[in-house]
């Protein structure tokens, strides 16, 4: 399934690609990148049990108090085994555990004058991820997408 999800992945950008060619105002900035390969993987989502979600945060493994670490910009998660629970009901806090497969999704848009450099915190981030689940890594898939 993992690679089903990185293969729609991949057509959505491809599609993205496209439509960029044809005209270079459909993405200007990181949210046009979000929200383009969400549309198009929103097509094929349903059929490959696949719950598209931004901004979801990784949390610290060590971290006693579960701080978040960082928010991948998208997250692909199984959307059949996906519970959300309030976790702190005097607070209303919702909150979810998730532990099946994923693809973890970093993304930048290059501008005009793009360096290698700017993409430094997103591979560190990757980086930290695919370090605390190399126990899972059948499982959990960093990507980084620079469109």
């Amino acid at each position: 399934m993992i690679n089903k999800w990185t293969s729609e992945l991949k057509n959505a950008v491809k599609k993205l690609q496209i439509n960029y060619s044809l005209d270079n105002s459909t993405i200007i900035n990181d949210d046009d990148l979000k929200f383009g390969i969400i549309q198009n993987l929103h097509n094929v989502s349903e059929e490959n049990n696949m719950l598209i979600k931004p901004k979801i945060p990784w949390y610290e493994e060590s971290s006693e108090k579960k701080q978040v670490k960082f928010y991948f910009d998208l997250a692909i998660l199984k959307k059949s085994i996906f519970n959300l629970e309030f976790r702190n009901a005097t607070m209303n806090n919702k909150g979810y555990y998730y532990n099946d497969i994923s693809l973890a999704i970093m993304l930048k848009f290059a501008k005009p004058n793009f360096n290698l450099s700017e993409i430094g915190e997103d591979l560190n981030k990757l980086k930290l991820f695919s370090i605390q689940t190399a126990n899972d890594a059948e499982k959990q898939k960093p990507v980084l997408v620079i469109g």
